[in-house]
């Protein structure tokens, strides 16, 4: 399967997440749910195993946690009482609001891992230069990306370091009790390390004014991305139909349901 530009996967992440929070309807989360996860699953470039635990890893507490809040504190006009204990009442208003929050927040969560896994910072960054965001900026999100492997190897290495010294590190409660000494390290090092690099690009001109590749047009992509005439019309077609869809509905020309109307429905 031949892959976009990286450019025009940043403009489609960034369409996405534009239609998730700037539209109310709970349908537009959970359909773009639906289409991250046929996405990754037929994506060659990402573990679909990975990108599950990952989403699941964030999500899933973050629900429950909306549950809680939401459920047992949100009363609205007219509740509904699901469950009640006393003092305790949990209501089907706090429930769906609960939802539609856990709703945007895996739509956001989904799409975004799944760019990060299937991307590296060579992507990103020769995607951002296309885009002609400022190399200097292009370069901190593309290091951000970067310190997911970065990190991982880190942590691999300061644990081996302590199992040379004695530590049980195959137990989960010992890593647990390591937590507190690993992490401060962990990120002084990796932070010090792409900071050297930027200085180190600095000293050799990177983003000074008037930078050109070869041929004095724009620099020169680190990695070779094939970006053909369809390709370069996505990236536009993606950003003017998002904002006249998310101006459809808004103005009523697209009627999707609101939460509070599904809430209706449901409780009919």
């Amino acid at each position: 399967m031949t892959r976009w530009h990286p450019a025009t996967e940043i403009v489609a992440l960034g369409c996405a997440l534009l239609l998730v929070f700037g539209l109310a309807s709970p349908l537009v989360p959970a359909a773009l749910i639906l289409v991250t996860v046929l996405a990754v699953a037929a994506a060659p470039a990402i573990r679909f195993r990975s990108w599950l635990v990952a989403v699941a890893l964030i999500c899933l507490p973050t629900l429950l946690f909306a549950m809680v809040v939401q459920g047992f504190f949100y009363r609205g006009a007219d509740p509904i009482i699901l469950w009640d204990a006393a003092i305790a009442q949990f209501t089907l208003q706090g429930a769906a609001i609960a939802v539609q929050l856990w709703l945007r927040l895996t739509a956001m969560v989904g799409l975004c891992a799944a760019f990060g896994l299937g991307n590296d910072s060579a992507r990103l960054f020769d995607g951002l230069t296309r885009l002609r965001v400022p190399q200097p900026i292009a370069y901190v999100c593309a290091a951000a990306l970067g310190l997911i492997p970065l990190v991982r190897t880190r942590t691999v290495q300061m644990l081996e370091a302590r199992a040379c010294r004695g530590w049980d590190t195959r137990s989960w409660a010992v890593r647990i009790r390591l937590i507190r000494t690993l992490v401060p390290g962990l990120f002084t090092a990796v932070l010090m390390g792409v900071e050297q690099r930027f200085d180190t690009l600095t000293q050799r001109g990177f983003g000074a004014p008037g930078q050109r590749g070869v041929g004095g047009g724009r620099p020169t992509e680190l990695q070779d991305h094939p970006d053909s005439a369809a390709s370069r019309a996505v990236r536009w077609i993606l950003p003017l139909g998002a904002v006249a869809f998310t101006a459809a509905v808004m103005t009523g020309l697209i009627p999707l349901p609101s939460a509070p109307q599904l809430l209706e429905v449901i409780t009919r």
